[in-house]
């Protein structure tokens, strides 16, 4: 990557390291949970609620994400970008 163009990767970069933050955060707190019901009302209103049903399933953090289409990928990377700039 040419310096000059570090500015507009950033955000992505940073947001996708978000995403792997706030993923790993709520598996931490939810992993542990027997019950399917208690787990789901553990992430539902998390970004992240359709990666913590596959890692329940066994699934890597990175085996997760690779599976996502493209636009499902877009849409979680969006909405960290969006929270982004509200935090701002």
């Amino acid at each position: 990557m040419f310096p000059e163009d570090r500015k507009f990767f950033d955000p992505f970069i940073e947001a996708y390291n978000k995403l792997i933050a706030e993923t790993n955060s709520v598996w931490e707190k939810s992993k542990d949970i027997a019950d399917q019901k208690d787990f789901a009302m553990q992430v539902k209103d998390t970004k992240v609620k359709t990666l913590m049903f596959q890692m329940r399933k066994g699934h890597s953090i990175s085996a997760v994400i690779e599976k996502l289409t493209d636009n499902s990928k877009e849409l979680i990377i969006k909405q960290i970008l969006n929270n982004n700039k509200k935090d701002k």
